[in-house]
């Protein structure tokens, strides 16, 4: 993103660090960027919880997109007490009813292992053909 903010900066004049995010720290990028949009998922459901009057230990998550964002959203909203029973990405979704262990999951994706290898949970909808490495799930 760097590139973005040297060709906005070089038509100002002047530097201008602030017109994009991820950047690189030495470039004025944020320690901790990684997370930030995933902690603000968190923020606001947990606001929109307190609005509604419900306890987020009650609450069954689902999540649609375990990327860079949505992962780490489960993860903090596990952390607030809450059950992620559900989870995709762009090949498939996963199904468990007493809840993933979004840590494994994690450590599973970051493996290149896709979610609907049904490590954890059971594989509700994917794509169908080849999934990355091979497999073949039609």
């Amino acid at each position: 993103m760097a590139w973005i903010m040297d060709t906005y900066s070089v038509y100002a004049g002047y530097s201008v660090p602030g017109v994009v995010t991820g950047k690189p720290l030495s470039l004025g990028g944020s320690p901790k960027r990684a997370g930030a949009t995933s902690r603000g998922v968190v923020i606001s459901t947990l606001a929109a919880l307190r609005e509604a009057s419900q306890d987020p230990k009650d609450c069954a998550v689902a999540v649609q997109g375990f990327g860079k964002v949505g992962a780490l959203a489960a993860k903090y909203l596990q952390g607030e007490g809450m059950r992620i029973v559900a989870v995709s990405d762009v090949i498939g979704g996963l199904y468990c009813e007493g809840g993933f262990d979004v840590d494994e999951l994690i450590r599973t994706t970051s493996a290149g292992i896709p979610l609907v290898s049904g490590v954890q949970g059971e594989a509700i909808c994917w794509w169908w053909g080849e999934l990355p490495g091979g497999a073949n799930v039609s």
